[in-house]
C-alpha cells in the first residue's frame, strides 16, 4: 500500500514537471533546403594543414548563398573504413540576410544569425579518383544571441561535380553541394 501510495504522489509531480519544461509543439522549426530552390551553394574547401586527406588539423570552410563556414578542424582522424568517420570543432557559421532564413524568424532581430563552437561530424568514402562522397552533419547547435538551434546536412558527391579539384599536400575543393540547414526556435 506504501509504494501505491508513493506512485501516486509521484506521478502528478513528473506531469508537472513535464508541463512546466515544454513539449516541442512550443517550437517553430524552419528548413531550408538547395535541392528545393530555398539557397544555392558556391563552393567548399578543405585545406591540409594536417598533411592530406584525414589528417588532424586539416581546416573546412564553405561559402554559398547567404552562409560561410568558416575554421572547421579536423580534430578526431579517420575511423577504420570506408565508410570513414572523423570530428571537426570549432569554427564560425553565420547565416547573414542574403539567405531565406531571415525574412521567416521576424521575432529575431539579428540581422545575422551565427553559431561558433560547432561540432560537426563527417562520414566519407574515397572510391577511386575523384569518387569522393561525403556527409557533414552539423547537429543541434546553439545560435549566439537567441534561444534558436541549429542543424546542418551537407551531402556531397565528386562524382557529380566537374569542378571538383584536389591537389596533392595542399587542399581539396568543391562545387555542387546540397545542403539542408533546420533552424528551431521556441515560439514567439
Amino acid at each position: 500500500m506504501r509504494k501505491l501510495f508513493t506512485i501516486s504522489l509521484l506521478v502528478p509531480i513528473l506531469v508537472f514537471i513535464t508541463i512546466s519544461i515544454g513539449t516541442a509543439e512550443d517550437w517553430t522549426c524552419i528548413s531550408y533546403q538547395t535541392e528545393n530552390g530555398d539557397f544555392n551553394t558556391k563552393f567548399w574547401k578543405e585545406k591540409y594543414f594536417g598533411g592530406d586527406d584525414g589528417d588532424v588539423g586539416n581546416v573546412v570552410m564553405a561559402v554559398g548563398q547567404g552562409f560561410i563556414l568558416q575554421g572547421l578542424t579536423l580534430t578526431i582522424p579517420p575511423t577504420a573504413g570506408p565508410p570513414y568517420t572523423t570530428i571537426y570543432e570549432g569554427g564560425t557559421l553565420i547565416l547573414n540576410s542574403s539567405g531565406p532564413w531571415l525574412p521567416m524568424l521576424p521575432w529575431l532581430p539579428q540581422r545575422k544569425l551565427k553559431a561558433t563552437g560547432i561540432e560537426a561530424t563527417n562520414i566519407s568514402h574515397v572510391d577511386g579518383d575523384p569518387a569522393l562522397d561525403f556527409q557533414l552533419i552539423i547537429n543541434s547547435v546553439e545560435l549566439e544571441g537567441t534561444d534558436c538551434s541549429l542543424t546542418v546536412i551537407v551531402d556531397y558527391n565528386a562524382a557529380d561535380d566537374p569542378k571538383y579539384k584536389k591537389k596533392e599536400g595542399v587542399f581539396q575543393k568543391g562545387n555542387s553541394f546540397h545542403a539542408l540547414v533546420e533552424i528551431c526556435c521556441p515560439d514567439p
